[in-house]
């Protein structure tokens, strides 16, 4: 207790407990006893109670306070285990701090893929849009060499859009509205629309 509230013993036995208690909660404190020697009928008694005590210096401290009654002769007496909870609380108030900070970055994170995404959906939507309109032109058809270079360019930026709404994908997955749906996949086309992206990779490195 003296190294809790800063008093010497002598200084503090026999003074009434307010001493040790923060000037807003004296009402409470007085109300509470008048009602209980009053009604007999506890509220806080045998309960642990977070409050604030007060230390000599004049600074609160954040403490759990377990009171404890029992009836002497015509009056009753009162004990109370004090623990400070300093600690506990400064821990508290880091998690806090800590689940903000994730909560701001997460919102950040989400902000950058949806603005990500608009910036690269304009770009790209002109890039196949113009190809489509190349590979359609009936007055100066492409060749059948620039067709197959067009279609590269028309499956690649479709891979690319897709992936882009991927992206966006992972808000969905984390708020758990992610909907999977399990569907055949032909294999061989799979891999023809792979192998003119890797070709020109295949190409630099001789593999046949």
């Amino acid at each position: 207790a003296v190294q809790l509230f800063g008093y010497q013993a002598d200084e503090i036995i026999g003074q009434n407990v307010t001493r040790l208690i923060p000037p807003h909660y004296h009402q409470r404190h007085q109300q509470g006893m008048s009602r209980f020697i009053t009604t007999e009928q506890p509220r806080i008694i045998g309960q642990a109670v977070e409050l604030e005590g007060l230390h000599k210096d004049g600074q609160f401290i954040p403490i759990e306070l377990t009171l404890s009654a029992f009836k002497w002769e015509s009056g009753y007496l009162f004990t109370g285990i004090i623990r400070n909870i300093s600690l506990q609380k400064a821990e508290h108030q880091a998690l806090i701090a800590a689940k903000e900070e994730a909560e701001k970055a997460n919102q950040a994170k989400s902000d950058f893929l949806s603005a990500m995404s608009h910036e690269l959906r304009t770009p790209l939507n002109a890039i196949l849009g113009f190809t489509h309109l190349l590979r359609s032109d009936n007055q100066t058809p492409p060749t059948a060499t620039q067709n197959d270079s067009l279609e590269v360019i028309e499956q690649s930026g479709e891979h690319l859009l897709k992936l882009i709404n991927d992206l966006l994908e992972l808000a969905k997955i984390e708020t758990g509205k992610v909907h999977v749906s399990i569907e055949s996949v032909d294999i061989k086309t799979t891999l023809q629309h792979c192998l003119p992206m890797l070709k020109s990779l295949a190409d630099r490195f001789q593999v046949q």
